[in-house]
Formats: C-alpha cells, structure tokens, sequence
C-alpha cells in the first residue's frame, strides 16, 4: 500500500518510516535533541543534495500538509512556471523540477525515496541519433563547432540562425550511436561500481545526536552532557524522552524548517 504525497512530489511505502527518541524538557516541553540511526541522518544530510528547484516543488505539492516556502525564491519558482514557453531556451522542467543524478545512486536505503520517489536508473537499451542537422555562418565564438538538430535554433549571442542543411552519412550514424549507447551504459556501470546505494553518507552500527538546529553529531556521554550543559538543562529528572515515528510528512517538514529556522525539532515535534 502507498501513499503519494501531492503532485508526484513524494511517493513512499506505508512502512517507510524511521524510528528515533526526541528528548524534551519535562517543564516546558520543548524539544532538546533526538537521537537517531544511520537512515535518518542520511536522509537530513541528503537535504544538501537537493536543487532549490525541488525542494520548493515538492514542498507545494504535499497536499497542504507542509508549509509551502513563501520566500523571495518561491516567488522566482512561481514565475518560471507562469512564464510563457515562448521566452524560455529550456523545459520549465530543468529549473522547477530538476533532479540530480547522485541523488539516484548515492543513497542509502530510505534515503529520499520518500522524499522523490526516486528510481533506479534504467539501462538504455537504444539509442537514435537524428538524421539531419543544422549549423549556421555566425562568426561568434564557438558557433561555428556546434549543430543544432532544429532548423532555426538562434546561436547562443543571438547573431544567426542555425539553418543550414546536414545529413550524417548512414555509417558514421551508426557509429556515433553506438558510441554514444556504450559510453551511457559503461557511465552507469561506473556510478554504480563506485557509489553503492547502501552506503549512503555516514557510518552504520551508530546513534547520531541531532540537536534542535539539526547539528548532527555521534551520541556519546561526553557530547550529551556538553550539549545539555549548553541548554542550561539543570538536572536529568528535567528531562523526557519518547520513541517517535518519523514519515514522509515530518521528513518534509524538517526540510522546510531546515530552510527557514534555528528551532527545528521543536517546530515539528513539539507536543501541542
């Protein structure tokens, strides 16, 4: 069973959760730390992986359970997509919706499938090069050793037009896509070979400490009692801790607070 998340924004499995302890202050309930595994540091620092592009796509998109960023970039998100095609040299897509490749290949399990819904990449099995081509009589820089597959592209200074007629020879076609074809497979290969998608970014068989402006740190004795003498945390009875399931929904949540306040944990787990 899945649950989907707005517009595609994020798809994942009823069962795709992670398991830590928030620690409070009995008194005022605020949140002071949690403690966490591997899979959900991976998944914060994984945030830093992100375009601004798709974190403001897949923040409109939660169904209105998350606050949608309301920042000068949001505005710059909006007006791409209001903007006619017609102005635009690229897909609206590259700019709001872009998706970088190691996020598909260098994550851990868990780690932004329930943010992206990412997917292995899928071994190409063609590749088809088009037949004709154009280049243009424009004597600005670099103009003059590039093709366009459209009739009419403009050079990138806007002085040509590339509309002169090129046919590749069915030979030498073939030879570019399969040249082309062997290089995308081997690439993949590559990525997968050297960035295994169950290492992600920190180490295993670890508790993390995540205070509450999301500075992550490993859990020692030492480093939880510099962290409490620093909240003034006056004796261990001021304290609670509680086992919380954290989903998709508190995933997105601590992205948008990641990205707009100090307070994190406490914006999010908080007993109301």
């Amino acid at each position: 069973m899945a649950e989907t998340v707005g517009n595609g924004a994020a798809t994942a499995t009823s069962t795709t959760t992670f398991e830590v302890s928030v620690l409070r202050c009995r008194k005022t309930g605020r949140v002071l730390l949690l403690e966490a595994g591997k899979d959900f540091v991976d998944t914060l620092f994984s945030f830093l992986l992100l375009p601004i592009g798709i974190i403001i796509h897949m923040l409109k998109n939660a169904g209105g359970r998350v606050k949608a960023l309301d920042l000068g970039i949001s505005s710059l998100h909006k007006s791409v997509e209001k903007l006619d095609r017609s102005f635009l040299h690229v897909d609206k897509a590259s700019l709001t919706q872009i998706r970088p490749a190691v996020v598909d290949t260098c994550v851990s399990t868990g780690l932004l499938q329930c943010l992206e819904a990412g997917e292995t990449k899928p071994r190409p099995a063609t590749f088809e090069l088009p037949g004709v081509y154009y280049r243009t009589n424009c004597v600005c820089y670099g103009s003059q050793n590039k093709l366009s597959s459209t009739r009419g592209t403009r050079c990138t200074h806007g002085c040509g037009t590339y509309n002169q007629e090129m046919r590749l020879l069915s030979g030498d076609r073939e030879s570019l896509e399969k040249g082309i074809l062997d290089k995308l497979v081997h690439d993949l290969d590559l990525e997968k070979a050297t960035c295994s998608s169950d290492r992600g970014f920190v180490r295993e068989n670890v508790t993390y400490m995540v205070t509450d402006n999301l500075e992550v740190m490993p859990s020692t004795t030492v480093r939880c009692i510099q962290v409490l003498n620093k909240l003034k945390v006056a004796t261990l009875a001021d304290l609670e801790s509680t086992d919380v399931s954290i989903g998709i929904i508190e995933i997105l949540q601590l992205l948008q607070a990641a990205l707009s306040s100090s307070t994190c944990l406490d914006d999010i787990f908080t007993k109301k």
